[in-house]
């Protein structure tokens, strides 16, 4: 099976069809620059008008109301677990809080007290992680300046559960493959420029491919 992950899209519809092949994309987030429900669905309905099979998370850039959009679409991946085939893909929307008070920010608290009630099924390929927020720590959370600013809700649960990788954004400058505890967490950067992870999943180890449109 090859995945197709984008994240921080921010309401990008250009040259979409110059992605990879996959089948199936997840979406990681920000969908949108601060836009509507409406906005929400039309940049999933942009995408599946190349992939149809999705599953999406929202972002701190998108507006809480689209999840029931995303719920309604069969495609909501937030708060939830869901195995298809031999894997398990789980999903939590929106950022721990930031400085710019966006949208769709909550308490570390209240993320890990939801993550701790998240039953995930078992799977024999294993669980992959979609959180728009990265874990902290993890390096995909690296502003440029140094400072750390991803989640710690979402580096407990990842210690804790140990998933397959996990499949973050939120950190536009923060683009690579790091791990957290031998956990590989991969941030591909934002789609707004062209950025991308093509993951294929086999009977050997996934392997990941980082790309770029432009």
């Amino acid at each position: 099976m090859q995945i197709l992950f984008v994240t921080d899209i921010h309401s990008r519809t250009a040259g979409l069809d110059a992605l990879p092949a996959a089948d199936l994309v997840l979406v990681g987030g920000d969908v949108t620059q601060f836009g509507s429900t409406a906005d929400v669905q039309r940049g999933l309905a942009a995408l599946a008008e190349r992939y149809p099979r999705q599953l999406a998370v929202l972002g701190n850039c998108d507006p809480p109301a689209a999840e029931a959009a995303l719920e309604a679409a069969g495609v909501a991946l937030h708060r939830r677990a869901v195995r298809l085939g031999d894997v398990a893909i789980a999903g939590l929307s929106g950022s721990n809080r930031t400085p710019f008070h966006t949208p769709y920010e909550w308490d570390d608290a209240a993320m890990a007290a939801d993550l701790d009630r998240l039953a995930v099924p078992a799977a024999p390929g294993g669980l992959m992680v979609v959180s728009h927020a990265p874990p902290l720590g993890s390096g995909a959370d690296r502003l440029p300046q140094g400072r750390h600013a991803g989640s710690a809700a979402v580096a407990a649960w990842v210690r804790r559960l140990r998933p397959t990788m996990v499949l973050c954004g939120h950190i536009h400058e923060a683009r690579g493959q790091f791990d957290v505890d031998g956990i590989p967490v991969i941030n591909p950067g934002a789609l707004r420029q062209g950025h991308y992870a093509l993951i294929t999943l086999g009977d050997e180890a996934p392997r990941v491919e980082m790309g770029c449109l432009d």
